[in-house]
């Protein structure tokens, strides 16, 4: 039996994603939560097989909460939920170690399907996804700019394109305040950004923050 964690901040979904989950006998969904920091908890206590989780989290990115969970246990299968396909943050999420990424409006049955791929060591992406990330792989010159992004300064990129300050960026990422503004020059400089307003932009128009 596959013991699935699912980690969404919407109670609503969850519930039905567990219902739907719990009529397949080859799994049970053993916890839920709705935000990164108590997934992170719950991992650091109780062993699991899958982690259904959520990309947009009210405390912490879900690349972030990836990134946690697979150094906290590096063999966990986790599978990605997000309310809309985005191709160039689905890349960036297999490359952090993701096993899957599904959006939300998929059709049960699929997301059955996906989860049971995932479990069975598999991966799965929609077709559209599958397209685009092949598409950078066979071009990856053609990569926009933000691809080339350390895994620290994108992170401290979509932050500041929420517009948190400095001093909130650093507290969150146990950084120094000097550093997360070296990071800030170091992605304007790659992103050829002359402002901060601009950075937002960017960030809306390639659909990196809501």
């Amino acid at each position: 039996m596959v013991r699935i964690f699912l980690t969404d901040d919407h109670p609503l979904l969850r519930m039905g994603i567990k219902s739907m989950l719990m009529e397949d006998p080859e799994f049970i969904v053993v916890g839920e939560c709705g935000s990164g920091r108590e997934a992170l908890q719950y991992l650091r206590r109780e062993g699991v097989d899958l982690l259904l989780l959520d990309l947009h989290l009210p405390d912490m990115d879900g690349l972030e909460v990836l990134q946690r969970v697979k150094e906290l246990r590096p063999a966990l299968r986790v599978l990605i939920l997000t309310m809309c396909a985005e191709e160039s943050m689905a890349f960036r999420l297999l490359r952090a170690g993701a096993s899957g990424y599904v959006v939300k409006d998929m059709m049960p049955e699929e997301l059955v399907k996906a989860v049971r791929m995932v479990s069975h060591g598999q991966r799965y992406l929609s077709t559209e996804i599958a397209a685009h990330i092949a598409a950078r792989i066979i071009a990856p010159d053609n990569l926009p700019a933000h691809e080339k992004l350390s895994f620290r300064e994108f992170q401290v990129f979509k932050r500041l394109a929420a517009g948190e300050p400095v001093t909130g960026i650093a507290r969150e990422l146990h950084l120094a305040p000097s550093t997360v503004s070296t990071y800030r020059t170091r992605i304007m400089e790659k992103l050829e950004l002359a402002s901060m307003s601009a950075l937002i932009r960017y960030a809306i128009e390639y659909k990196l923050i809501d």
